[in-house]
């Protein structure tokens, strides 16, 4: 298994957010190209993103869960093949991914992970792997 090599590269305000009004400000007009610049001279492959701003992403898209489901144990891994990904970290079960791939403008297509807790409603985790990929349910049905 390759190992990643990780960089933590952040355009913030000096109160550490990531998005409000001053990006729409011409001082941060000018860092957002130079950071857009210095990601794609990194050739990154994964960006990661926490449950505020992926919700912004995705519009702010609920999921919708299946209440009585149950769901097999361990980890899944639709795609580790992909060229791109985006890491998601939601440990509750928040983001209404309407599948398991993401385009955000200025970067290319990429496979979705999600980095879950045990605390996560199995529900959730059956609605991702709906999107993800073929999941078998113990009823006999699949989707």
């Amino acid at each position: 298994m390759k190992r990643p090599y990780v960089i933590c590269h952040i355009l913030s305000s000096l109160d550490g957010k990531i998005n409000g009004p001053f990006m729409g400000t011409e001082a941060a007009a000018g860092l957002s190209q130079e950071y857009g610049a210095l990601r794609s001279q990194m050739k990154g492959e994964a960006w990661l993103y926490g449950t505020t701003t992926t919700k912004e992403f995705t519009g702010f898209a609920r999921p919708v869960l299946e209440e009585k489901i149950q769901m097999p144990q361990g980890d899944f891994v639709a795609d580790d093949q992909a060229e791109m990904y985006y890491i998601s970290l939601d440990t509750e079960g928040e983001i209404g991914w309407e599948s398991g791939t993401f385009h955000n403008r200025g970067r290319g297509e990429a496979h979705v992970i999600e980095i879950l807790t045990e605390q996560t409603p199995a529900p959730y985790k059956a609605y991702l792997r709906k999107r993800y990929g073929k999941l078998e349910l113990p009823s006999g049905r699949s989707y």
